[in-house]
């Protein structure tokens, strides 16, 4: 069992402390590092779907699991300023893929069907019968449900 807010605690202290205390606390955070690598290295791959680097990906795993920044930097071997940007760039990334799953959501534009949203109804309209239209001007993309008649409507946003 790894104590990560033991760590942490190492971590914000190792600036106070040179010499041999300094020096053991560092190393008490690298065997740490070397007995989680194998979650660490499975959890990256995981983020790293999202499109994050390799770095940012592996900042991500070991945020996930609680670490500071500060105690990140230390058992990657980079300063906080650099895992802070690396942070950074991932939440970006993260809200970007966030706002394109709303938006696939909300199109349904990787779904086979339409599916109306009505709750009454919930039929799902092949879409060559869905009686599509899309107004480029206006930029609004319409359907109609083929059991219940209600028209949707959208905007399309980029």
């Amino acid at each position: 069992m790894v104590n990560i807010e033991t760590i942490n605690q190492k971590a914000n202290a190792i600036n106070a402390e040179s010499g041999e205390l300094g020096d053991k606390k560092r190393q008490h955070i690298e065997n740490v590092t070397d007995e989680i690598e194998h979650t660490i290295d499975s959890l990256s791959v995981l983020w790293s779907h999202l499109g994050l680097s390799d770095r940012e990906a592996e900042v991500a795993a070991y945020r996930e699991l609680g670490f500071t920044n500060r105690s990140i930097g230390y058992m990657i071997g980079i300063s906080t300023n650099t895992v802070n940007e690396y942070t950074r760039r991932a939440k970006e990334k993260y809200r970007t893929a966030q706002a394109l799953v709303t938006r696939e959501e909300d199109s349904q534009a990787l779904s086979k069907n339409w599916i109306c949203p009505k709750p009454t109804c919930g039929h799902e309209t092949k879409r060559a019968y869905a009686d599509s239209r899309y107004n480029p001007k206006a930029k609004i993309s319409k359907w109609r449900c083929q059991k219940c008649h209600t028209e949707y409507q959208r905007k399309i946003r980029w």
